[in-house]
């Protein structure tokens, strides 16, 4: 796709891809699934979800300048409304 030229690609994280979107300039970016990306680092690496989740917020998730790839949270809603959306524990009500 010639529009995602010159956009950020991780390394080794290509099945974590679940799209794209624009970032604020217009400019296509690619768009990664933060569950995938836990379930590869527990894969590949053989990190515990702890690991991984940590891993990912200090390796990963960063700035990488213009172009950077966003990072895509599963959420679940509870019958009550409540949000949540991590595996630690994490939640609030909408």
């Amino acid at each position: 796709m010639e529009e995602l030229e010159g956009a950020v690609v991780l390394d080794g994280l290509n099945d974590a891809i679940i799209g794209t979107t624009t970032n604020k300039d217009f400019q296509y970016v690619l768009a990664y699934s933060t569950d995938k990306i836990l379930d590869i680092l527990m894969t590949r690496d053989q990190m515990t979800l702890i690991e991984a989740r940590e891993w990912y917020d200090f390796n990963i998730d960063a700035h990488y300048g213009k172009r950077s790839p966003i990072f895509i949270e599963s959420v679940n809603v509870a019958d009550d409304n409540t949000v949540y959306c991590d595996d630690f524990g994490g939640a609030w009500a909408v």
